[in-house]
């Protein structure tokens, strides 16, 4: 396994701010960066953001539901 340089743990309320800002469809680039931070994995989250965000009904549902990798058990 590669080293990895940095590590970015991020929660639920960071993500829901980040797509409240900055929608997907608005500004992709950054969440082209946050996609291949995860792709990369460089960027976690707990699985219980990911329980969070899918209470919701919005586009970071399927954003999450793409990026299955980054949700870490604890």
């Amino acid at each position: 396994m590669p080293e990895i340089d940095h590590l970015y743990i991020i929660d639920s309320s960071s993500l829901i701010e980040i797509k409240r800002r900055y929608p997907i469809s608005t500004l992709p680039g950054i969440w082209e960066d946050l996609h291949a931070l995860v792709q990369r994995d460089q960027l976690i989250a707990p699985m219980e953001v990911k329980r969070e965000i899918l209470q919701g009904d919005d586009e970071l549902v399927e954003w999450a539901k793409t990026h299955e990798k980054m949700f870490k058990e604890i």
